[in-house]
């Protein structure tokens, strides 16, 4: 197996146990002031592009699985930029807007907050960056300074976003989020990231993949977006997400024996997902099953690597630390096609308008 000199980027991806206990850090100096922000609130929505977008559609199931009565929706920026009328037809002025941008100068979204500004609606924005637009035109702002970056690749502020968003949710909801399980359990991960990294990289280099697929039912709607999302613009390669079963309808024609189906078991549907997986391996494709604390009777016909996390947190959380392996994915395939997975092609820090 090849070695090969560390990027950038994965300094950031290992610096995340960082990021994360200064985003629970932060929650915790602020947390009073969130409270009496939501206070009342009606229905939440979460707005972004990109891994953003994906870092609310986390939050907006992890919203709707705990609340009692209140409604929670992701949408993209663009959406409420180009169709207000339609997005904004049914807005409350309790309804609070959650505007997600990593610099802060996301283009779609900093337009979007003078659109909602005009809708007289409740606008609270998180970003790294203390001295971004976005911050300026919100009602309150989140700034989570431990997850900046260098990398045009976002990593750990995805992720770091994500846990600020999980903490506000079970806040509010009356629901206790363990900070010191959730840093243990993650830190023993990390522990282990030289070893996980070897596993990604041996799938990697010993294959010639030209597909990625990852799959995952409603809980990790958002992490196989995002893993999707990291490993295209990592390595440029053809990648995509979908729901295990629905993946089964027509989209597994484009698979091959050059294709990775990587899988995120969930605990309600992991037999129906263990089923499809031997489907996808029949077909000639190499499966990876990720997965935690299942007890379960894996028969190598349907699969062909598979981690088993073991750690002590919940589906709700678990999607933070699962986003680690598609980084992981997309920086090996990187390397081995000898690109610079900090500086994917075609893109910039940011995308103005």
């Amino acid at each position: 197996m090849q070695k090969n000199k560390e990027n950038l980027i994965m300094q950031e991806i290992e610096d995340q146990p960082n990021s994360w206990a200064s985003s629970i850090q932060e929650y915790n100096i602020i947390s009073k002031d969130l409270n009496k922000f939501f206070n009342n609130h009606s229905n939440i929505y979460f707005v972004g592009c990109g891994s953003s977008y994906h870092a609310g559609l986390i939050g907006e199931y992890v919203y709707n699985n705990i609340s009692t009565g209140k409604k929670s929706s992701c949408l993209l920026s663009s959406d409420i930029l180009m169709y207000p009328e339609e997005t904004l037809h049914y807005a409350d002025k309790n309804d609070v807007y959650f505007l997600i941008s990593r610099t802060g100068k996301t283009g779609e979204t900093v337009l979007v907050s003078e659109v909602l500004k005009k809708a007289n609606v409740k606008t609270i924005s998180i970003t790294a960056y203390p001295d971004s637009e976005i911050i300026k035109k919100c009602d309150f702002g989140v700034v989570l300074e431990g997850s900046q970056e260098k990398s045009i690749t976002a990593t750990k502020s995805m992720t770091s976003f994500t846990l600020f968003l999980l903490k506000l949710i079970f806040g509010f909801h009356g629901k206790k989020f363990d900070d010191e399980d959730f840093l243990n359990s993650t830190g023993k991960v990390f522990k282990k990231i030289e070893f996980y990294k070897e596993i990604i990289q041996k799938i990697i280099y010993e294959n010639n993949f030209n597909k990625f697929v990852f799959l995952g039912s409603k809980p990790f709607k958002g992490l196989v977006k995002e893993s999707e999302l990291k490993t295209k613009e990592m390595s440029t390669t053809d990648t995509e997400s979908n729901n295990p079963l629905e993946f089964r309808h027509g989209h597994k024609s484009i698979l091959s024996d050059k294709s990775l189906v990587v899988i995120f078991l969930s605990e309600k549907g992991y037999e129906y997902e263990i089923k499809a997986a031997g489907e996808f391996k029949k077909i000639g494709s190499k499966v990876l099953l990720i997965f935690n604390k299942h007890k379960l009777a894996l028969k190598k016909d349907f699969y062909d690597y598979s981690i088993n996390l073991n750690i002590n947190l919940e589906e709700l959380s678990i999607s933070i630390i699962y986003t680690l392996f598609g980084q992981l994915i997309g920086y090996y395939q990187a390397l081995k096609k000898k690109l610079d997975p900090s500086k994917p092609r075609n893109l910039e820090f940011y995308v103005p308008l």
